[in-house]
């Protein structure tokens, strides 16, 4: 059997380039970057909410990588960069991985971009034609990005006969907004 061939896949994803740290706030040039796209690549298509603008929350430092929220008229996405920390490990382009946020744990999406670098994201929404308003986008990717950064509550401990009723109440009326944060996220990924 000389004309046997092994068996190649039909897809293999490309070669993984290393990450280079970035020292400070992705938000500006990812902003920039999308803004360019979204003039050129995405011009004229359908789906696009013509309602909003690209935009690019400020980026947090967590485990000393960069994480943020960017906001396009297609996409509301959660991003992941590489700033020399613990979080991020090189990921092929198309490739997924689960990353351990404060929040929990998201499937992050390797990307590789030629003008960015390698970067990961997770999918808020994609598309978005469920906000009217910039202002509605943004205070949306805000409280998806304040609840991605806040560690869950601890677990209710057993309630203390000797605690008054008014006192446990008001602990309850506490946790009702971070409850609230982290339903609007579970509304978006269903996995929180």
């Amino acid at each position: 059997m000389s004309g046997v061939r092994p068996r190649v896949p039909a897809w293999q994803p490309p070669p993984v380039r290393p990450a280079v740290p970035w020292a400070d706030d992705p938000a500006p040039r990812l902003s920039s970057h999308f803004q360019t796209v979204r003039q050129t690549a995405m011009a004229g298509l359908p789906f696009l909410n013509e309602a909003l603008e690209v935009a690019a929350l400020p980026f947090h430092r967590v485990a000393g990588d960069w994480l943020g929220v960017v906001l396009t008229p297609w996409f509301l996405h959660v991003y992941l960069v590489p700033g020399g920390g613990d979080l991020w490990q090189d990921l092929g382009q198309g490739l997924r991985r689960r990353v351990a946020l404060p929040a929990g744990e998201l499937e992050f999406i390797g990307e590789d971009d030629p003008q960015l670098g390698p970067l990961q994201y997770c999918v808020l929404l994609a598309p978005v034609p469920q906000f009217s308003a910039q202002a509605e986008a943004i205070q949306a990717a805000g409280e998806a990005l304040e609840t991605l950064l806040t560690p869950p509550p601890p677990a209710p401990a057993a309630a203390n006969a000797t605690t008054p009723l008014a006192e446990s109440a008001e602990s309850a009326e506490a946790e009702i907004p971070d409850a609230r944060r982290r339903g609007f996220l579970r509304g978006f990924l269903g996995r929180l």
